[in-house]
């Protein structure tokens, strides 16, 4: 006598979706403990654990790589080791900037729509002593009417334990 499952001709009738063909339409043949009833095999015990372990510790190392950098992991060559020292005790020309962005942004009318579009860090500042930088650039930003507006600013700031302080700043617009 021929199960419901299996028909005559080798045509099968697949348990899942209940097509006839001689493979399921999902493209798998039926497994035998599907069909005769067997109990599915069940998985090593171990195995879920270990793979939430896997995926945290990878998920944990790509936050390292991302949060950091990969070159914090890496020992600094023999010709960045005096520019770092030199940047973290008198600041950068990056670093420079970034605070004058800060300055310009709390005298604005309306500091959201602050672009300084593309003007570049190092071209932009110099050090004019150690620990102490000039930043000369552009701001474009809305005034109270909402007219975008193209303001001038000339920022002097001084570096010194690891932060930035305001000399002066004066903007023009143009």
């Amino acid at each position: 006598m021929t199960s419901p499952d299996s028909l005559a001709g080798g045509v099968d009738k697949c348990p899942g979706c209940g097509h006839i063909s001689k493979v399921p339409r999902h493209g798998r043949q039926p497994r035998k403990y599907i069909v005769t009833g067997q109990q599915k095999p069940q998985d090593a015990p171990w195995i879920k654990p270990v793979a939430y372990v896997l995926t945290a510790g990878l998920f944990a190392l790509i936050w390292v790589f991302v949060s950091r950098g990969c070159d914090s992991l890496l020992p600094d060559s023999p010709e960045i080791q005096p520019q770092r020292q030199r940047a973290d005790r008198y600041g950068d020309a990056m670093g420079a900037w970034v605070a004058a962005e800060g300055h310009v942004e709390g005298r604005l009318v309306s500091p959201g729509s602050a672009d300084f579009g593309g003007q570049k860090p190092d071209v932009c500042t110099k050090e004019t002593s150690p620990g102490h930088w000039a930043v000369v650039g552009w701001v474009d930003s809305q005034n109270r009417f909402g007219a975008k507006i193209r303001s001038n600013f000339v920022c002097h700031l001084k570096y010194e334990k690891g932060g930035w302080s305001l000399i002066s700043l004066d903007m023009a617009e143009r």
